[in-house]
């Protein structure tokens, strides 16, 4: 037959409250948590009735309230932060120096989440939300009425809070794209033929405002997102090579049909670098006006497709040789890539800045990989690209 205390011990768990602001979480704000004993007003009136009771003189020794918690995303458990060890969230008791370290002072927390970001491209919408959040993060706590007097088993329950952490966007300005081909190795030489797709600015000090644009933006944007220095090296260079270039020749049509229009450009281009949006991408022929694009079996053509700023420490093929030719610090990338993977809710080869390079230092030389040092197609294996250069067309979007 349970005892007085065995049935105290059940009302104090039945009507113990669990009060947070999960579902509500803003960002940027810490989750609470309150767990605020059951018995009248509070724990410590139970608890001195009890201690009456008992013949107790120890205040919360007949029973006492144990609290449990974890933080789960889409299933899996999260980790605290500790002193030798990251984690993926913060504790803080909410506990001063004026509060009696009693079981009561020790039932209040608050856990501080890394927000959830998505880069967008342009300034973000005005927030209009339709529908209700994806609940994709739970708080999992479970309380035990404890005491050793007890004659059965601990009353215990568990209570799932699901919640959101809420997205913060962060705007991120996206240079426009831009194809530099030089007929010296690593941009350099006298002739330089400059290619944009329709629709940019037409003059190379508009192509430099609008990079220079992009450095301050992420400059700015390094204390909200820090380790963003580390993907400006190819946006650097492209503001550093115009900058010295006297007289280039500027396209801004998708089809460039002949090189040999520009001063005898045709067989000329040692080097190249394209900046774009990711998804962007270049195509040279060895044929002038090569009539169908798609036709590769009869023109021998070499796609350049750029490569995402973030994706670059895990593409196997390129990655290394351009973030070496582009002097780019790989640790730091992988850390970036890995902490917007983190954040966005994305695994790291999903991981976009939506900025992407492609750089090829010098189309003769044996550092670079051979496979782009010459055409693609089965018929024109052996044919090196800086040859026999005739044309080339962009490639925009995803596609």
């Amino acid at each position: 037959m349970p005892l007085l205390i065995d049935e105290l011990a059940k009302q104090v768990l039945e009507q113990t409250r669990i009060v947070t602001n999960g579902p509500l979480l803003q960002p940027e704000e810490p989750l609470r948590l309150e767990v605020i004993p059951g018995g009248g007003a509070g724990a410590q009136p139970v608890s001195d009735t009890l201690n009456f009771v008992l013949g107790s003189s120890t205040s919360f020794g007949a029973l006492q309230i144990d609290v449990t918690y974890k933080i789960q995303r889409n299933g899996a458990d999260l980790t605290e932060q500790t002193a030798s060890a990251p984690g993926q969230y913060i504790k803080i008791p909410q506990q001063t120096a004026s509060t009696p370290a009693t079981v009561a002072g020790l039932l209040s927390f608050a856990f501080l989440l890394a927000p959830k970001i998505k880069l967008v491209k342009a300034k973000p919408p005005t927030d209009v939300r339709l529908g209700l959040p994806a609940l994709d993060h739970k708080l999992i706590v479970t309380v035990t009425v404890k005491s050793p007097k007890l004659t059965e088993a601990e009353p215990s329950r568990t209570v799932e809070i699901p919640f959101t952490v809420p997205t913060i966007s962060i705007p991120l300005p996206i240079p426009p794209a831009v194809c530099i081909c030089a007929e010296d190795a690593n941009l350099g030489g006298e002739r330089h033929l400059v290619m944009l797709p329709p629709g940019s600015p037409e003059s190379v000090a508009q192509i430099v405002a609008a990079y220079n644009s992009v450095l301050d933006t992420l400059n700015a944007l390094e204390s909200v997102l820090s380790l963003l220095s580390a993907v400006v090296a190819p946006l650097k260079l492209v503001t550093k090579t115009l900058a010295k270039i006297s007289a280039p020749y500027i396209t801004t049509s998708a089809r460039v049909q002949d090189f040999d229009d520009y001063d005898n450009f045709d067989d000329e281009m040692s080097s190249f670098l394209i900046v774009a949006p990711t998804g962007y991408g270049v195509k040279f022929s060895d044929t002038a006006n090569p009539g169908d694009w798609d036709d590769t079996g009869d023109n021998g053509m070499r796609t350049y497709k750029v490569i995402d700023i973030l994706q670059l420490p895990g593409h196997a093929a390129y990655g290394s040789y351009l973030m070496n030719k582009l002097a780019m610090n790989a640790t730091d990338l992988t850390t970036l890539r890995d902490r917007v993977a983190e954040l966005s809710g994305v695994t790291t080869d999903k991981a976009q800045l939506g900025i992407g390079v492609f750089f090829v230092h010098d189309l003769a030389s044996s550092e670079t990989p051979h496979d782009l040092r010459h055409y693609e197609t089965s018929g024109d294996t052996d044919e090196e690209v800086n040859d026999d250069v005739e044309s080339a067309m962009w490639i925009t979007g995803e596609g």
